[in-house]
């Protein structure tokens, strides 16, 4: 395994609740997006359907077949790239807060991972350069610790 796959992820979805909400949030903007445009849209050939001299009827009638078939194909025009947008943004955030759970949870069970490292491009690496320092803290404070119950037994001797 050459080392730039080593940096690839192997799950696709690390966090999913996580990761479905949010890409449910994003379908949701993406419908939201498309419901806004139909509304406008049906405003305005309405407006305009009142204003033509002699085909008000026609336009009225092929109306609701209009504003379904715009809102049908912009929905599914809008909804992948939504979709696809909120994906690209997820990523690099989900990752590192998987990466720190992980992390951490090592750090609880006793075991030594060394210093949290992030992928390049991933975000939040401020974060786990601040993860870094207070383990690194938490370390040295245990040891002062231990050296000052140590001290008095070498006194003692």
């Amino acid at each position: 395994m050459s080392a730039n796959n080593s940096n690839h992820r192997k799950k696709k979805l690390i966090e999913p609740r996580l990761q479905l909400k949010v890409g449910l949030s994003f379908l949701g903007a993406a419908g939201a997006g498309v419901l806004i445009q139909t509304i406008m849209l049906g405003w305005v050939l309405n407006r305009t359907a009142y204003e033509l001299p002699n085909d008000t009827v026609l336009l009225l009638e092929k109306f609701p077949t209009i504003l379904g078939s715009v809102l049908l194909v912009t929905f599914l025009f809008m909804a992948p790239l939504f979709v696809s947008i909120g994906i690209s943004t997820m990523f690099p955030i989900v990752g590192p807060l998987h990466r720190f759970r992980v992390h951490l949870r090592e750090v609880i069970d006793g075991n030594q991972p060394g210093p949290c490292r992030l992928r390049q491009g991933d975000e939040l690496h401020d974060l786990c350069e601040l993860i870094n320092l207070a383990l690194a803290h938490e370390r040295g404070a245990k040891h002062k610790e231990l050296e000052q119950e140590v001290e008095p037994d070498r006194k003692a001797a």
